[in-house]
């Protein structure tokens, strides 16, 4: 996997994010799709060595596509401007819990978790938090420990109804989906496919217990 081949190639999208350029374009993005593939199906191989519960998963199915849905946008460019993966357990589309990466020209995102969800998906989650909060307190301590980041790009501005406001995890009910992870800058010298295949499974081991308690969550009360 050449990661500067898609720097190069999401940097030109970026300034020319439109069908022609593209169409004239499409053997270099089919060549860097078939990296990211070839990339994923070896990730999948290792990541089932401690997470065997991925195990029925194809690989090559986990990509997520290069057209954006801009029939309720305001923003009616036609392509992301980066290619990345969601490995979980079901359709890439459900709320489960799993693993990810993104990259683009600015760099790479490494992570695990769930997608943003709707209140009555959402309250599985709420629920067992409430209800375990140690086991929760000390995944997450072990997670900012280990260097990530959990994400608070959606988070709820209120308390999200039925929830005590005093709760020592109101913070996390608030939030609308539960992702943690890293982001690595391009760094030439340094980011090589071994270097970010290496990566990649060091820090899916380490998001191991963050994902299983995600796992358990979402079956909580269902």
């Amino acid at each position: 996997m050449n990661i500067a081949q898609f720097q190069k190639f999401f940097l030109a999208l970026e300034k020319n994010n439109n069908k022609p350029w593209f169409d004239e374009h499409r053997g270099e993005y089919e060549e860097i799709r078939k990296q990211l593939v070839d990339f994923v199906t070896e990730v999948h191989r290792e990541l089932i060595t401690f997470a065997p519960e991925f195990i029925e998963l194809d690989p090559r199915k986990s990509l997520f596509r290069i057209n954006r849905d801009v029939r309720f946008s305001a923003n009616k460019l036609p392509y992301k401007t980066g290619m990345g993966f969601k490995i979980v357990i079901g359709s890439r589309t459900c709320n489960c819990p799993g693993y990810g990466l993104w990259i683009d020209s600015d760099g790479v995102y490494i992570g695990g978790g769930t997608t943003k969800m709707q209140t009555k998906d959402l309250n599985h989650f709420r629920d067992f938090f409430v209800a375990k909060p140690e086991e929760t307190k000390a995944v997450l301590q072990q997670v900012v420990t280990d260097g990530f980041e959990l994400s608070q790009e959606y988070t709820l501005k209120t308390v999200p109804r039925g929830y005590d406001p005093k709760h020592p995890l109101i913070e996390l009910l608030k939030l609308q989906g539960y992702r943690a992870g890293k982001f690595f800058p391009h760094e030439p010298q340094t980011m090589t496919r071994d270097w970010l295949l290496k990566q990649t499974l060091v820090d899916y081991e380490k998001l191991y217990p963050f994902v299983q308690l995600l796992i358990k969550a979402r079956g909580f009360n269902a």
